[in-house]
């Protein structure tokens, strides 16, 4: 309790810490999280290192000793020492990380913190003295320099404004080495650009991880709570039940004073309604609270999956042949996200994945969960059902119009794609229903791919829309190139019924 005391102290002390974004986490929760977050840093960095040290291992016993890949004689020393350098330091960091325990009550923050920040600096000084001799020899710095950004990424947990720091940081001393190292100009721009958006993607990749760090952490303390408020309830209505217990007690033993008196009769037979009354007043309050806890269980997993569950339904996973799965991306999240406060900002969530909450009810559809600020719902399961094409397409031209009084600050992005999945329960204390299939992937694409306000579908959408909606105003978008899948054809839908506008435009098209 004293070392837990002290760090809090310490964190207190650093007014940066003051200052950490929590997102969906509570204020009282800061410095616990803040801890959290620094152990499973220290963690991850343990790892990489471990990893690191073997691969560098690996290179040195095929570049320096069995020489299978030459190195330009000119730069032959250099270049072994840095490799050994840089090896010697990734397996002093893995050696004293092994022996940090994080997890230990004595251990100190500042501890992870002074070893992490030596440890990475060391290996970044290190990293980049091994790219200027590889662009030295004429070889390529950019692969090198992703394994790199891989390593440091996969360890880190902080703040976007953090982590625009490092990348600014790193930007230049790229830059500088590149520009040393390589003398051609058209090669150095070669190398300096796919290094910018790695540093671009490794900033992401951070804020990305830090997110699903927070939502975990806010959603684990919401269950402790919760269990702690069942725990609480469970002993009272133990207590209960043992004083319900010794009055019945008390109850047997006066009986057999009956004989002496009819008045002791009335009376403990008094005594005896009373103690019912607070038998089914008892019962009642657990009845209230296992309807509150069906309820839980239903905000989480729709209401056919949650009885089967209910009805001791151990594994639940189901093959779909045809659903539409849809994702709605709001346009320009993080500038909007800087420019509130945590509360604001969760409040205009809270409004908008509501009103997609009551639009996903009226269409029939089944929200799956939410990512950051993408908002995920699939139509034609648990319950199959063959106008699922035609219910989506609805619901993603609802929420669109729903959008309207919060332009021009929020605007959305939305991707529809109709296809095969795989649909189940994951987890055993928390559980999740949750979809799997390629066609999640390329519903998720045609979201990234798609334009503000519109609505962005696929082939297979447009196909299975058709049946139910010919008169759809749908505008082809031609074939683009989709990460993963190559060429598809894609189209944007406007609405589920041609207006006048467009069938005038089809008339005159004719006539020409």
């Amino acid at each position: 309790m004293a070392s837990q005391t002290s760090q809090e102290d310490f964190f207190r002390r650093t007014r940066w810490v003051e200052n950490l974004h929590l997102g969906p986490i509570p204020e009282e929760y800061r410095y616990d999280y803040a801890r959290a977050m620094f152990t499973e840093s220290f963690r991850r960095m343990v790892t990489g290192f471990k990893v690191a040290t073997i691969v560098m291992g690996v290179l040195i016993l095929l570049i320096d000793i069995l020489e299978i890949v030459p190195i330009s004689s000119v730069y032959t020393t250099t270049a072994v020492s840095v490799h050994l350098s840089l090896f010697g330091i990734l397996l002093l960091g893995y050696v004293i990380g092994r022996r940090i325990d994080p997890d230990a009550p004595d251990t100190k923050i500042s501890t992870l913190m002074i070893w992490g920040s030596v440890f990475r600096s060391a290996v970044t000084i290190a990293m980049y003295f091994l790219l200027y001799f590889i662009g030295l020899s004429g070889g390529s710095i950019i692969g090198a320099y992703a394994v790199f950004l891989a390593l440091i990424t996969a360890g880190l947990y902080t703040d976007l404004n953090y982590a625009l720091v490092l990348a600014l940081l790193n930007a230049i001393a790229y830059t500088g080495v590149v520009v040393a190292s390589v003398s051609n100009m058209g090669h150095a721009i070669e190398e300096l650009i796919p290094g910018y958006a790695l540093l671009l993607i490794a900033v992401s990749s951070s804020d990305i991880l830090l997110r699903g760090m927070q939502n975990e952490y806010a959603a684990r303390k919401q269950v402790e709570k919760e269990r702690e408020k069942a725990q609480e309830l469970n002993h009272q209505l133990g207590d209960a039940n043992e004083e319900i217990q010794r009055q019945l007690d008390m109850l047997n033993s006066q009986a057999q004073e009956i004989e002496l008196s009819n008045t002791t009769l009335q009376q403990k037979a008094l005594e005896l309604e009373q103690e019912r009354n607070m038998l089914e007043r008892a019962n009642q309050e657990l009845d209230i609270e296992r309807d509150k806890a069906d309820g839980l269980l239903l905000n989480i997993l729709p209401q056919e999956i949650a009885t089967r569950l209910k009805s001791g339904e151990q594994r639940i996973a189901e093959r779909f042949d045809c659903v539409s799965v849809m994702f709605a991306d709001i346009v320009g999240f993080t500038p909007i996200a800087n420019s509130k406060t945590p509360e604001e900002l969760v409040h205009l969530l809270d409004q908008i994945f509501s009103i997609f909450d009551r639009i996903a009810g009226e269409h029939g559809l089944e929200k799956i969960k939410t990512i950051g600020d993408a908002y995920m719902v699939v139509g034609g399961l648990p319950t199959p059902r063959e106008d699922h094409a035609y219910r989506t397409a609805q619901a993603a031209l609802a929420m669109l119009e729903a959008m309207a009084p919060f332009a021009p600050l929020i605007r959305l992005r939305i991707g529809i794609h109709a296809g095969q999945v795989v649909a189940g329960v994951i987890g055993k204390k928390k559980f999740a229903y949750d979809l799997w299939g390629d066609a999640v992937n390329v519903a998720s694409r045609m979201e990234s791919h798609g334009a503000p306000g519109h609505v962005h579908i696929s082939h297979e959408f447009f196909e299975a829309l058709r049946p139910h909606a010919p008169m759809a105003d749908i505008e082809p978008r031609g074939d683009i190139e989709i990460k993963g899948k190559g060429i598809m054809a894609t189209y944007f839908l406007h609405s589920l019924a041609m207006t006048d506008e467009h069938i005038s435009d089809i008339f005159c098209n004719i006539q020409s």
